[in-house]
């Protein structure tokens, strides 16, 4: 995996929308988390994700709440802006 020069990041790109998650994760080949995505499945991905089996993921308002992360090294915000404040704190908490 290789965004924009972050081959050996560990890397999380957040977005509002399941679509933007899913065109994204097309078009750079790394995992999307949505709603949609069974919740064992979510967590088998984060598993791999904590261990660097995962380099990146791009996930919606999902993992806002309930993720930590401190091998993050980048995160990127899609979208343009935070939908609150407690959203952007939980959001730049990953960092």
């Amino acid at each position: 995996v290789s965004v924009n020069g972050h081959a050996d990041d560990c890397l999380l790109i957040t977005v509002e929308r399941c679509e933007q998650a899913r065109l994204i994760a097309a078009m750079f080949g790394i995992v999307p988390i949505d709603g949609s995505i069974p919740a064992a499945q979510i967590k088998d991905y984060l598993e791999r994700f904590r261990a660097g089996k995962i380099q990146a993921l791009v996930a919606t308002h999902i993992l806002d709440d309930s993720a930590d992360f401190p091998e993050l090294s980048v995160m990127i915000q899609m979208g343009g802006h935070f939908a609150s404040r407690r959203q952007e704190q939980q959001r730049l908490g990953r960092l």
